[in-house]
């Protein structure tokens, strides 16, 4: 549930300041520019895809690492922004990549937690992801009003570095329980 919670954040606080730097001086557009920026999600919609088989191949943990360094690459990219239009598409693109990819691999694990209770599984975490979307999008105003577009990068990027590193510490610690098992140093 942290990684999807993660994502969203990064996700909500994107969302919620894009608004604000299309309409600065920097770029100077209204809502209808802003809106179109949304068809950068389409990209993200294939991620789903790939990262639904990814899953179905036990290969979800790897595609977790994947897509939670897609989110970091997005929020790079979207940091350059702030002076260039290619930058934000491209950001935008690779971070709701990262996202797609990321709700659908935690989507699988989550679900594989409790098959008999699906639906009660789905309402907690989306209903986690939702407040944590929430408090991220309100923290991104704040960040927008505190320092602009650099602030706001540095939160999106934030959340996303600290999906990296929780991935990281996972990662590690499964890897070090497999040497164990594999040696006979840990029982099965």
């Amino acid at each position: 549930m942290l990684y999807g919670a993660l994502g969203m954040a990064s996700f909500s606080v994107v969302w919620t300041s894009l608004a604000f730097l299309m309409a600065s001086p920097a770029y100077g557009y209204g809502q209808a520019v802003t809106g179109l920026l949304g068809l950068a999600g389409v990209v993200g919609a294939l991620a789903a895809r790939g990262a639904g088989r990814l899953a179905d191949r036990g290969h979800v943990h790897l595609a977790t690492g994947f897509f939670q360094v897609c989110i970091g690459l997005g929020w790079l990219l979207l940091w350059g922004g702030g002076h260039w239009l290619v930058d934000v598409i491209v950001g935008l693109v690779v971070l709701d990549l990262g996202m797609q990819g990321m709700h659908v691999s935690s989507q699988s694990v989550i679900y594989g937690l409790r098959p008999d209770a699906r639906s009660r599984v789905t309402t907690l975490y989306l209903s986690f992801n939702f407040v944590v979307g929430a408090a991220a999008s309100a923290a991104s105003a704040v960040a927008w009003s505190a320092g602009g577009w650099d602030a706001v990068c540095a939160l999106g990027g934030t959340f996303a570095a600290a999906g990296v590193l929780v991935w990281l510490y996972e990662h590690v610690v499964t890897r070090r329980t497999s040497v164990r098992r594999a040696t006979g140093i840990e029982p099965a």
